[in-house]
Protein backbone atom coordinates (compact mmCIF):
# COMPACT_ATOMS: atom_id res chain seq x y z
CA UNK A 1 0.00 0.00 0.00
CA UNK A 2 3.00 2.55 0.95
CA UNK A 3 4.18 2.31 -2.82
CA UNK A 4 1.21 3.15 -4.44
CA UNK A 5 0.60 5.83 -2.04
CA UNK A 6 3.86 7.34 -2.83
CA UNK A 7 3.06 7.19 -6.99
CA UNK A 8 0.29 8.52 -5.98
CA UNK A 9 1.46 11.87 -4.46
CA UNK A 10 4.39 11.85 -6.33
CA UNK A 11 4.21 11.73 -10.46
CA UNK A 12 7.67 11.57 -11.25
CA UNK A 13 8.59 8.54 -9.58
CA UNK A 14 5.16 6.76 -11.00
CA UNK A 15 6.46 7.67 -14.35
CA UNK A 16 9.62 5.95 -13.62
CA UNK A 17 7.94 2.89 -11.94
CA UNK A 18 6.03 2.58 -15.44
CA UNK A 19 8.76 3.07 -17.49
CA UNK A 20 11.08 0.52 -16.06
CA UNK A 21 7.93 -1.59 -16.29
CA UNK A 22 7.22 -1.06 -20.11
CA UNK A 23 11.18 -1.30 -20.97
CA UNK A 24 11.20 -4.25 -19.30
CA UNK A 25 7.70 -5.62 -20.56
CA UNK A 26 9.18 -4.89 -24.70
CA UNK A 27 12.96 -6.71 -24.13
CA UNK A 28 10.44 -10.01 -22.80
CA UNK A 29 8.50 -9.47 -25.74
CA UNK A 30 11.69 -9.26 -28.18
CA UNK A 31 12.89 -12.15 -26.59
CA UNK A 32 9.79 -14.37 -26.92
CA UNK A 33 9.69 -13.70 -30.38
CA UNK A 34 13.26 -14.50 -30.69
CA UNK A 35 13.02 -17.73 -29.16
CA UNK A 36 9.73 -18.61 -31.21
CA UNK A 37 10.29 -16.84 -34.74
CA UNK A 38 13.87 -17.00 -35.58
CA UNK A 39 16.23 -19.60 -36.28
CA UNK A 40 19.36 -20.04 -33.51
CA UNK A 41 21.87 -17.92 -35.91
CA UNK A 42 19.63 -15.05 -35.58
CA UNK A 43 19.17 -15.45 -31.75
CA UNK A 44 22.45 -15.36 -31.48
CA UNK A 45 23.83 -12.65 -33.65
CA UNK A 46 20.19 -10.16 -32.38
CA UNK A 47 22.16 -11.23 -28.56
CA UNK A 48 25.25 -9.85 -29.79
CA UNK A 49 23.68 -6.75 -31.32
CA UNK A 50 21.61 -6.32 -27.98
CA UNK A 51 24.28 -6.96 -25.72
CA UNK A 52 26.28 -4.17 -27.64
CA UNK A 53 23.67 -1.87 -27.45
CA UNK A 54 23.15 -2.36 -23.62
CA UNK A 55 26.74 -2.54 -22.60
CA UNK A 56 28.75 -1.84 -25.43
CA UNK A 57 31.66 0.48 -25.77
CA UNK A 58 32.09 1.91 -29.21
CA UNK A 59 35.44 1.92 -30.87
CA UNK A 60 35.98 3.81 -33.88
CA UNK A 61 33.88 1.33 -35.90
CA UNK A 62 34.03 -1.33 -33.40
CA UNK A 63 31.82 -2.07 -30.94
CA UNK A 64 33.29 -3.87 -27.72
CA UNK A 65 31.29 -6.06 -24.97
CA UNK A 66 33.22 -6.53 -21.80
CA UNK A 67 31.67 -9.81 -20.80
CA UNK A 68 32.55 -13.40 -18.74
CA UNK A 69 29.53 -14.97 -20.58
CA UNK A 70 30.22 -18.52 -21.75
CA UNK A 71 29.11 -20.06 -24.82
CA UNK A 72 26.80 -22.61 -21.89
CA UNK A 73 25.88 -18.85 -20.96
CA UNK A 74 25.15 -17.73 -24.15
CA UNK A 75 23.16 -20.95 -25.17
CA UNK A 76 21.38 -20.79 -22.12
CA UNK A 77 19.85 -17.40 -23.09
CA UNK A 78 19.56 -17.53 -26.66
CA UNK A 79 18.10 -21.10 -26.72
CA UNK A 80 20.29 -22.59 -28.22
CA UNK A 81 23.07 -25.06 -27.60
CA UNK A 82 26.82 -24.51 -26.41
CA UNK A 83 27.90 -25.78 -29.17
CA UNK A 84 25.79 -24.37 -32.28
CA UNK A 85 27.35 -20.76 -30.13
CA UNK A 86 30.79 -22.37 -30.81
CA UNK A 87 30.36 -23.15 -34.48
CA UNK A 88 28.49 -19.43 -35.10
CA UNK A 89 30.53 -17.44 -33.51
CA UNK A 90 33.61 -19.14 -34.79
CA UNK A 91 32.25 -18.77 -38.45
CA UNK A 92 31.52 -15.09 -37.46
CA UNK A 93 35.09 -14.74 -36.31
CA UNK A 94 36.53 -16.25 -39.80
CA UNK A 95 34.62 -14.00 -41.85
CA UNK A 96 36.38 -11.37 -39.41
CA UNK A 97 33.05 -9.54 -38.67
CA UNK A 98 33.97 -10.66 -34.81
CA UNK A 99 36.51 -11.53 -32.47
CA UNK A 100 35.79 -12.98 -28.76
CA UNK A 101 38.37 -13.96 -26.07
CA UNK A 102 37.26 -14.74 -22.40
CA UNK A 103 37.13 -11.42 -21.67
CA UNK A 104 35.35 -9.38 -24.06
CA UNK A 105 33.73 -9.82 -27.55
CA UNK A 106 34.77 -7.17 -30.40
CA UNK A 107 31.83 -6.69 -32.83
CA UNK A 108 34.33 -5.37 -36.59
CA UNK A 109 31.04 -3.41 -37.74
CA UNK A 110 27.79 -3.96 -35.93
CA UNK A 111 25.95 -2.53 -39.14
CA UNK A 112 27.05 -5.54 -41.07
CA UNK A 113 26.97 -7.92 -38.60
CA UNK A 114 24.60 -10.61 -40.10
Amino acid sequence: MELKELMFENRELSFKVLKLIGLRLMKLERKMELLVFKDARTRIIEFLKDTAAWKGKRVGFETMIPTRLSHKDIASLTGTSSQTVTTILNELKEKNLINFDRKKILIRNLENLK
